[in-house]
């Protein structure tokens, strides 16, 4: 089995300790392989935050499922909302039959259908994820660090009175359907940069868009590593796709990380 650890030394800082996982996409044996890597940091107290985005390309969406309600019943286990999940839950539990077929639709035209339909067939199954689905939290927020599935929206940061205001400003899109996080952020960061360094309070982990395509300077599944840019890190290591990988990142006076390419696996 191979994989890659990697790390970048963030100097000054205390940092908190977690494992950080995002768009598992239904890879669940590179899932499990993953968690068998980070054995000695649970056993150190590091929490595991799961950024969304557990199902769909993967073929093994079921599985997935049913390792993620096992872990939500743990209290060093965070897990947010991603935008797979919105969809799952309003094609599933919808307010009206409209909602119901335009996000089936979306599943049906990403190519996703068969991946889901072991899971959507289990009726207990889905029922139970729906209802943990209804409980995910789309953000969370500590000392240091704020995670989201898709990010913030720096835009509104320079307008804000405080850091709750800001929250406030956000709406649930926002924190799992923003394509446009990392571009903005660089955008902001470019126009506004001592600004954001010195008033902005907390570093931003979020997935959602592969790292390859975020940064100019990787162009390819083979070099998919975290987006680290100040005051961001994006952790979609690719596993929406066949050819990329499934990373974890690591949190603490250091920052590494352990990514498995998409098949290899060898349990």
């Amino acid at each position: 089995m191979r994989y890659l650890l990697y790390n970048f030394k963030k100097r000054g800082e205390d940092m908190s300790r977690y494992i950080v996982i995002s768009n598992i996409h239904g890879r669940y044996d590179e899932f499990i392989y993953l968690l068998s890597k980070c054995s000695d940091y649970f056993k150190a107290g590091y929490k595991l935050v799961l950024l969304g985005d557990y199902i769909g390309y993967g073929n093994q969406s079921k599985e997935t499922v049913k390792k993620i309600l096992e872990l939500s019943e743990r209290n060093d286990v965070i897990i947010l909302k991603g935008h797979w999940e919105d969809i799952l839950y309003r094609a599933y539990r919808p307010e009206s039959i409209h909602e119901a077929e335009k996000h089936k639709r979306m599943i049906i035209n990403k190519r996703n259908y068969l991946p889901l339909f072991d899971l959507t067939e289990d009726k207990t199954l889905l029922n139970e994820y729906l209802d943990l689905i209804e409980q995910m939290k789309l953000y969370y927020v500590d000392d240091k660090y704020i995670f989201a599935h898709s990010g913030i929206d720096f835009r509104m940061w320079k307008g804000s009175s405080s850091f709750n205001m800001f929250l406030l400003h956000h709406d649930e899109s926002h924190f799992i359907w923003n394509n446009s996080f990392y571009d903005n952020y660089l955008k902001e960061y470019f126009a506004n940069k001592e600004f954001l360094r010195k008033t902005f309070p907390y570093t931003v982990i979020a997935g959602h868009v592969p790292t390859y395509r975020i940064n100019p300077a990787i162009r390819n599944f083979r070099e998919s590593v975290p987006f680290i840019w100040e005051q961001v890190i994006g952790v979609d290591f690719g596993a929406s796709s066949r050819y990329g990988r499934l990373g974890a990142l690591i949190l603490r006076e250091e920052i590494s990380y352990i990514s498995i390419k998409i098949g290899d696996t060898t349990l």
